[in-house]
């Protein structure tokens, strides 16, 4: 696992420098945002379940409480509830089909969690089917002031082309 750990001179990070779907749950729940009432997985904001990704976002208090029979006992579980996805982005260039880890090639990559301002960025350089390159920045914060509050960023830059994002 490729892990960066800045400590020093106030910044405070643990960064990804690369892609591995193989790694991509791992780091998704050590990059979570939270405040204590909701918590938001640090998934692409443009993930959907499946694949290497996982969005969630738990708040609290909302679990189903289910009665599991395991070698005949009855057993009370209480299992956190995923609630719907407030990150879901699509991002389509002139209508096309929407950017998705499985139609582009990631070109650079970094994924990192700002521990001290308990902000989540990421920053991608990708080329779609038709060689269009785009760097995307994400940022995003669940807010401790505000428990019913959080926001997210999002920035697009054409590289070698222009046109429309619809």
């Amino acid at each position: 696992m490729d892990i960066q750990r800045k400590i020093g001179d106030g910044e405070w990070a643990l960064a990804y420098d690369h892609f591995d779907p193989s790694e991509e749950g791992l780091r998704e729940a050590l990059t979570s945002t939270g405040n204590g009432y909701f918590c938001t997985r640090g998934a692409f904001a443009w993930a959907t379940p499946g694949g290497a990704s996982y969005p969630g976002t738990y708040a609290h208090g909302g679990y189903n409480r289910e009665t599991t029979i395991m070698a005949g006992v009855p057993v009370l579980n209480e299992d956190l509830v995923n609630l719907p996805n407030w990150l879901l982005l699509e991002l389509r260039v002139e209508g096309e089909e929407a950017i998705g880890l499985d139609n582009v090639e990631i070109l650079s990559y970094r994924h990192e969690m700002d521990i001290r301002y308990a902000t989540l960025k990421r920053k991608l350089r990708i080329r779609d089917r038709a060689g269009r390159e785009t760097t995307l920045r994400t940022r995003r914060f669940v807010s401790m002031a505000n428990m019913h509050q959080a926001a997210i960023e999002v920035t697009a830059t054409p590289e070698n082309w222009s046109g429309a994002w619809r």
